[in-house]
């Protein structure tokens, strides 16, 4: 799965690291997500994936370097 770092996703459900909660959408697939940095990631945001943690892709915001 480590051909999915550095590609964009899309989110699909709000991305809120307290929260517990974020998924994401690349290459058809639906994943877990966490924000790298903690930010909150609303929905239809587009976002890279920087690695992959057990089962969550960790991810920053796209426009943000």
């Amino acid at each position: 799965m480590d051909r999915l770092i550095g590609k964009t996703a899309v989110v699909t459900k709000n991305i809120d690291n307290e929260l517990g909660e974020g998924m994401v959408n690349v290459e058809g697939m639906t994943w877990s997500a966490r924000s790298r940095d903690g930010n909150l990631i609303p929905k239809g945001e587009t976002v890279e994936i920087d690695y992959i943690s057990g089962v969550k892709l960790i991810v920053h915001n796209s426009d943000i370097k």
